[in-house]
């Protein structure tokens, strides 16, 4: 299993580096993308699926079904997580705001 600080390490290396570049995979935003996967995944995830991950990131991959209805729910969570912290502002602000229990992505 792989956990947020051995991801951390991996993704330091030099050599990884290289060998992702050889591959097709962008490394700009790796990190976030793989955080993400991990949070999804109670912060450790096998060796196998962090490949299939890392794999399916290759430029000439064209986006899936399923990248898609993973990029809503990515969208849902945030929105959630900034409605959240909203939320919490204005009650420390005790300003009044209008809450919708449903994200935008629920309908």
């Amino acid at each position: 299993m792989i956990s947020t600080d051995e991801l951390d390490d991996i993704l330091e290396r030099s050599e990884v580096a290289s060998v992702l570049r050889s591959a097709g995979i962008p490394s700009c935003n790796l990190s976030e993308i793989l955080r993400y996967v991990l949070l999804e995944n109670k912060n450790s995830i096998s060796m196998t699926h962090f490949l299939d991950v890392v794999w399916d990131l290759r430029n000439n991959n064209h986006a899936t079904m399923r990248d898609i209805i993973n990029f809503r729910r990515l969208l849902a969570a945030e929105f959630d997580h900034l409605q959240a912290r909203i939320n919490g502002l204005a009650r420390v602000l005790s300003v009044p705001v209008e809450s919708n229990q449903t994200s935008a992505f629920a309908r």
